[in-house]
């Protein structure tokens, strides 16, 4: 699942809901084609029960 909410990983059980969760830094569109990279890494790493992190962008 792929997500913006930096606290739904600290509101529920990622591993009983069978969810893997990749949490974007931004909602900016914008910004995210800029990360297409990382983002396609943190999937490919993403398994049930992880809350995996995309850093924002350094400016």
């Amino acid at each position: 699942m792929l997500t913006c909410d930096k606290n739904l990983a600290h509101q529920q059980n990622l591993k009983a809901a069978g969810l893997a969760l990749v949490v974007l830094p931004t909602h900016d569109l914008a910004e995210l084609i800029g990360m297409v990279d990382r983002i396609a890494q943190a999937i490919s790493r993403a398994s049930v029960g992880l809350a995996l992190i995309v850093p924002p962008s350094s400016k």
